[in-house]
């Protein structure tokens, strides 16, 4: 059977608006061609799906829109890409009609006319509607745009993003490394919070991404080993000797395939799986080597002049510019409304930038700042910094564990 990708075409392939009378007005978004060309070499029969309700409602004529896909085609061709079908529902929301999506007519009809296997195959459009006519099919779904929730299978900012995640993606796995020393909380990996471990709540998290493959507890201490393994979670024992989390995260999957790896912090229990979905999402659509998760102060309620929380800055694409233990930006004058973000240490590596980042020696501002990922920065590494909405707390001392088990409480009573 063949595969394909289901393409919406307003928002998706051209600009929503400056089409409907005048052909003319169809023009390619950035990447496009580009995007498409690499789909189709990939063996994927690209068929495009739309509602054109201006046709239902009198705004325009049946005509104009064949003539709108006649131009389309024509500007697909200089990238050598050829649209297998068009499949078009012409009515109006209100006629109640059997093809308009999210009712997945179009795709099943197109699916049958070219044998092809929806559970092989894609829906990518930039609202809900397409997203649901995907899930309705059976197709895995891509969004283009950002929505929490959305049912969508990935999300993406392009097309040529898009691309990337469907052809792109390598295996995940997310390791946990959890040590039993700690200066401040001695075994706070196996301190209780909610009625659980706090190891259990970041392991069910992890597991409950999407795109995680493999969740992996890399341990020091055999009462950790036995904790996990208990519950029935997968864990590892690692040396005691390692310098950081990240050394440990190394040794945990030498035997581990997988070509992202998320580096998942023992100590933060009010973690989300989709949170861990939206950085995998995030790494793989930009292409980059490595990624990072932020929340802006305004939403954990703590003071930003605290040195034990990191604080980053970022560019105006998502990429960390520094990482400290001050509060950045310094309003010398103005910036009143820059509202400092909160660096919350969960990553994903590449898993040749990994294995690179623990072979370098610690750098000179990793040193005074005593933060590791500021070795990535000055070694030329981009570091794209996913914004999360949800608070976090995570737990240095038993305070921590405190603040935190009364959130994790309240959520269990609101589910």
């Amino acid at each position: 059977m063949n595969k394909a990708v289901f393409l919406d075409r307003d928002g998706t392939l051209i600009p929503d608006h400056g089409y409907l009378r005048d052909p003319s007005g169809v023009e390619l978004l950035p990447g496009v061609g580009e995007a498409l060309s690499r789909m189709q070499s990939a063996g994927y029969h690209l068929i495009l799906v739309t509602n054109q309700s201006g046709v239902g409602r009198g705004y325009f004529a049946e005509q104009d829109v064949h003539e709108q896909h006649q131009r389309l085609r024509r500007l697909l061709s200089v990238y050598g890409v050829e649209l297998a079908d068009i499949k078009v529902c012409l009515h109006a929301p209100e006629a109640e009609c059997d093809c308009r999506k999210p009712r997945p007519a179009l795709l099943t009809q197109a699916a049958a006319e070219h044998n092809i296997d929806l559970t092989s195959s894609w829906m990518i459009g930039d609202k809900n509607s397409d997203v649901k006519a995907g899930v309705n099919s059976g197709c895995r779904t891509l969004l283009l745009g950002a929505d929490n929730d959305s049912p969508a299978d990935w999300q993406a900012d392009t097309l040529e993003e898009a691309c990337r995640c469907i052809l792109d993606c390598p295996r995940v796995a997310a390791v946990i490394p959890a040590r039993y020393g700690s200066t401040r909380f001695p075994g706070k990996a196996l301190a209780h919070i909610a009625g659980k471990p706090m190891i259990q709540w970041v392991y069910e998290a992890a597991r409950s991404a999407a795109r995680v493959e493999r969740v992996l507890v890399a341990a020091d201490d055999q009462r950790i080993i036995d904790t996990v393994q208990g519950f029935g979670g997968e864990a590892v024992m690692t040396s005691v000797d390692h310098p950081t989390g990240t050394d440990r995260i190394v040794e945990a999957i030498r035997d581990e395939p997988a070509g992202l790896i998320v580096n998942v912090q023992g100590d933060e229990p009010l973690l989300s799986g989709r949170c861990l979905d939206r950085l995998v999402w995030r790494v793989v659509a930009k292409g980059s080597d490595m990624g990072t998760i932020a929340v802006p102060f305004d939403r954990v309620q703590e003071p930003a002049e605290n040195p034990d929380l990191v604080k980053v800055v970022i560019d105006k694409q998502g990429r960390a510019l520094y990482f400290s233990r001050a509060k950045i930006p310094f309003l010398r004058q103005g910036g009143e409304h820059v509202n400092p973000l909160l660096h919350w240490g969960i990553y994903a590596y590449r898993r040749e930038i990994l294995e690179k980042f623990v072979s370098w020696p610690q750098s000179e501002l990793e040193k005074s700042e005593m933060l590791e990922q500021l070795r990535a920065l000055e070694n030329g590494v981009e570091i794209q910094v996913l914004l999360a909405e949800e608070p976090t707390i995570g737990v240095d001392v038993p305070e921590d564990a405190e603040k935190a088990a009364a959130i994790l409480a309240a959520r269990q009573l609101v589910w």
